[in-house]
């Protein structure tokens, strides 16, 4: 498996599924960020997680968090990037100037895509499954729940 980059802090979870074989879901965060707001942007980014728990595949949501880019997050993460003020949309050409300025954001799907090339070659290698879930699906049922 190639080797995540440095700049890129992956969750445990996330690691362990792609050591194992088990599927893995991007998912992008500006839903979280810009998409609704608090605290409903953070029910429904958990109910999302669960949604793909629940098929048998990791959650691994994209974002950065104070100059960190994550993949996968844990609960705690996700409620900060939930609250963040002066929170940031991450097209992907902020992505390197939000890192180096210590800020957080939400990725959008091409920033989300640039977060996955360092792995992308070995996943095609080896098989390996990382799917991109962006906010195409219809949120409606969901947001009222």
């Amino acid at each position: 498996m190639k080797a995540i980059p440095p700049w890129i802090k992956t969750d445990a979870r996330v690691t362990e599924a792609l050591e194992a074989g088990v599927p893995v879901v991007a998912l992008e965060s500006t839903l979280i960020t810009h998409g609704l707001p608090y605290p409903r942007n953070l029910e429904v980014a958990r109910r999302i997680e669960e949604e793909v728990a629940s098929v048998g595949a990791q959650p691994a949501t994209i974002g950065v968090l104070h100059g960190q880019v994550r993949l996968g997050m844990v609960a705690s993460e996700l409620e900060q990037l939930a609250q963040v003020e002066d929170v940031q949309i991450i097209i992907r050409r902020d992505l390197a100037a939000t890192v180096a300025a210590g800020r957080s954001g939400g990725t959008t799907v091409a920033t989300t895509m640039i977060v996955l090339r360092p792995k992308l070659p070995s996943l095609l290698r080896t098989g390996e499954a990382i799917v991109l879930l962006t906010a195409t699906i219809d949120l409606r049922n969901w947001c009222d729940r």
